[in-house]
């Protein structure tokens, strides 16, 4: 279903992608899981979406520039989680690791795509950062 700039998976309650027209660039939710008909619908958007996209999951439906805050909020919180899975694995560190480092990319290209300043990053997450580098 679609409406507007907006398509969804069955129905306004689960928003797959968003057009920004003013931005030039989508917003996506292809991470979220929830049925099996969604994850099918998420595949098919990751298959199809250009390459001006950012991951940014269930805050689709909110404007980037007025809620910045919230969306560093998310991936800081999405970062902090993979580093501390990378800290606690064993077998798949260096996985855990370059999905911190993904995010990190994601939370930059947003800052640079909206023309928002991103805030630094917390004292914890940079020491782990650097810690994880140095164990490398």
């Amino acid at each position: 279903m679609a409406r507007r700039h907006t398509l969804y998976s069955y129905g306004t309650h689960f928003p797959l992608v968003r057009w920004l027209p003013e931005h030039k660039w989508f917003l996506s939710n292809t991470s979220e899981r929830r049925s099996s008909s969604t994850s099918k619908h998420q595949s098919y958007v990751r298959r199809h979406i250009p390459a001006q996209h950012i991951e940014v999951g269930c805050m689709i439906d909110r404007d980037p520039v007025t809620q910045a805050a919230s969306f560093f909020e998310l991936f800081d919180l999405r970062i902090r989680r993979c580093l501390e899975k990378a800290r606690r694995a064993r077998t798949y560190k260096r996985y855990w690791h370059d999905r911190a480092e993904y995010h990190l990319g994601i939370r930059a290209k947003f800052a640079r795509v909206f023309g928002v300043k991103a805030p630094a990053l917390p004292d914890d997450l940079t020491t782990t950062l650097v810690t994880l580098k140095l164990a490398a």
